[in-house]
């Protein structure tokens, strides 16, 4: 099992900026964070170092040090290691964390709350552009043993 976000998330989490996660042009990428960073959003400091040099080092960070998929990306590289893809708690994750915000108890019974059909699909399809999603991944196959 694993959380993570997918290139869908719109607020990327290392550097707090929107939509920097989907830059690969380097140079693009770098202006865009120095253009974010003047304007208030993200992690810059201006007492720790120059926003050329926050720019740039956070440039190659998201260039070198991360690798964020589409969930077609996703699913083509679970399947192609032999592994059923899942994400049957992701639903149980988008609760948990709406509780927390709404500073209600939490409920540790995972998979309670997990449902099929169109709920199921548009819970998991459209809440990856606000927030992770589980990947539940399992090694049995069934078909192969026949």
């Amino acid at each position: 099992m694993h959380l993570f976000p997918l290139i869908h998330y719109i607020y990327e989490g290392h550097l707090l900026i929107p939509f920097v996660h989907r830059i690969s042009d380097w140079h693009l990428l770098n202006g865009f964070i120095k253009f974010m960073s003047k304007i208030g959003f993200g992690k810059y400091r201006r007492d720790l170092v120059s926003l050329d040099e926050f720019s740039e080092r956070h440039a190659d960070y998201m260039t070198f040090y991360t690798n964020y998929l589409s969930y077609s990306e996703l699913m083509a590289v679970v399947k192609q290691a032999q592994l059923r893809p899942s994400l049957k708690y992701t639903v149980d994750f988008y609760l948990h964390k709406l509780r927390q915000v709404l500073k209600l108890e939490q409920i540790v019974d995972l998979g309670a709350s997990r449902q099929s059909g169109i709920l199921y699909w548009l819970t998991n399809h459209l809440l990856k552009y606000i927030s992770c999603i589980t990947l539940f991944v399992d090694k049995e196959n069934k078909y192969a043993r026949l």
